[in-house]
């Protein structure tokens, strides 16, 4: 199964429960899709499916996620600061942040939202630096 098929198999899950009028509906919906998944030997691609499904839903909630790629643990207060900032940026309702802890990062932060990086690190830096130097 391709990517691009889970990915739609994802879709089409959410908006089949976005129709949905009760929990009970929900269960059976979400019944139904895992004993197909099962009998079409499909169980391995689940965890993908279910990873868009709950990107989906996240995305109608208005949460936005972000993995931040720090040398060290940042702290709450940056972190709150990072969280508004993308709020404000994406006018998300929610900020869901991921750390990462990269050692090679000296200093500085890199954020990863869905496609995007914003490279606000230390060598990113230098780099431009030295590329302008050199014009």
């Amino acid at each position: 199964m391709k990517r691009s098929d889970e990915k739609k198999i994802g879709d089409f899950l959410f908006d089949t429960l976005s129709e949905s009028k009760s929990q009970a509906e929900d269960k059976r919906v979400i019944d139904a899709f895992v004993h197909t998944l099962a009998n079409k030997r499909l169980l391995d691609h689940a965890d993908s499916i279910l990873d868009d499904l709950t990107r989906k839903i996240e995305e109608a909630k208005g949460v936005l996620r972000a993995e931040v790629i720090v040398s060290e643990s940042v702290s709450h207060a940056a972190q709150s600061m990072i969280r508004e900032a993308l709020k404000k940026r994406y006018g998300a309702q929610d900020v869901v942040l991921t750390e990462k802890i990269d050692k090679s990062v000296i200093g500085g932060v890199k954020i990863k939202i869905k496609d995007e990086i914003f490279d606000a690190t230390i060598k990113n830096r230098l780099v431009t630096l030295a590329k302008k130097l050199k014009v």
